[in-house]
């Protein structure tokens, strides 16, 4: 029996691979900082803090350093992220092929009931969709480990403990994990700034003052490098039109474009609609920015497959394995609204 694998690796497999990750939103926009071929792991370092003007001081001596020194709040510090290895998977019955249009593309005889329309029109689906998944892992995933040390800890505010608790367990931190995970021991990274949702959620009626609760905790620094973003769920898109309607809000929310190019600004603040589960969330963002994504387009680990379960089934099955982490610097100016 002949069959012919569609097994996509190596210049090739980057192509479809980099096609997935590109079918959404984050990507198109570029709204996080990718490292891409990460092979095992990779140190990033942040900066921030500064380093202080003082009076002029002629001679400066040896027990002078300290005093000088002690002024400035220059800091450093390291985050790794090491892409984890995930994968999508599923089966598909050919058999039940036969009695679909796709027949029409099966050659003579019984044994032949592989379709390559079928192929064609299943990855064509599934490359924008499995970017769209894909791209709610970053935002979204969380491991078994951080869950129980968020449920553990004795300083993190119950509304991140119970947005921890209600997710599926994955394979890596997402971003928002990330944040609430963050610590001051962490050199140059600190705790996220908390803002408490109302109660209800966002509404047409309250979404300017909510979103104003965001604005006011961005950091001022980074607000005046022009690179600050407001992330915010998908619903809140509906939410921000319905509240256009009211003409006092139009100053505020401004909304220009349409469809995948429309483009959403508060108090001048651009607003990304991403898949984060609910949260809202701010900072320093795009390709310079701080929140990291991290993947390896060329490694080994990357492959897009349709092959034959095996050399006696009519079944085939989809399989696509990459690499995947994330990280935060700077995290103590990162404002969280949960």
């Amino acid at each position: 029996m002949e069959y012919s694998p569609i097994n996509f690796t190596g210049d090739y497999a980057q192509q479809v691979h980099e096609a997935v990750l590109e079918a959404n939103r984050t990507s198109e926009r570029g709204l996080l900082r990718t490292e891409d071929n990460v092979k095992n792991e990779r140190i990033l370092t942040s900066v921030s803090g500064g380093v202080k003007w003082q009076p002029y001081k002629e001679k400066i001596r040896e027990t002078d350093l300290d005093g000088l020194a002690a002024v400035n709040d220059l800091k450093f510090g390291d985050r790794k992220v090491l892409p984890k290895k995930i994968m999508a998977f599923d089966v598909w019955a050919f058999d039940k092929l036969r009695f679909t249009r796709f027949a029409k593309d099966m050659p003579a005889g019984a044994k032949n009931i592989g379709s390559n329309e079928f192929e064609k029109a299943a990855t064509n689906y599934l490359i924008p969709r499995m970017g769209k998944s894909y791209e709610a892992l970053m935002y979204q995933s969380i491991t078994p480990e951080t869950k129980a040390a968020i449920a553990a800890s004795a300083t993190i505010p119950a509304s991140q403990k119970a947005w921890a608790a209600t997710q599926t367990a994955g394979m890596f931190d997402g971003i928002i994990a990330r944040m609430i995970t963050g610590s001051e021991a962490d050199a140059g990274g600190g705790i996220v700034k908390p803002v408490v949702a109302a109660n209800g959620g966002v509404t047409a009626s309250n979404v300017l003052d909510e979103y104003a609760k965001i604005y006011n905790a961005l950091d001022d620094a980074e607000l005046e490098e022009g690179n600050c973003r407001i992330f915010a769920p998908l619903a809140d898109f509906k939410i921000v039109q319905n509240a256009n309607l009211n003409q006092q809000f139009r100053d505020k929310f401004v909304v220009s474009g349409s469809g995948k190019d429309t483009v959403v600004t508060f108090l001048n603040v651009p607003v990304e609609y991403v898949p984060t589960g609910g949260p809202r969330f701010g900072g320093k963002a795009g390709e310079d920015g701080d929140f990291v994504h991290a993947t390896d387009l060329t490694s080994d680990a990357t492959q897009f497959i349709v092959d034959k379960v095996n050399a006696y089934s009519d079944d085939k099955f989809f399989k696509m394995v990459a690499t995947a982490d994330t990280t935060v610097l700077n995290n103590g100016k990162k404002v969280l609204y949960l």
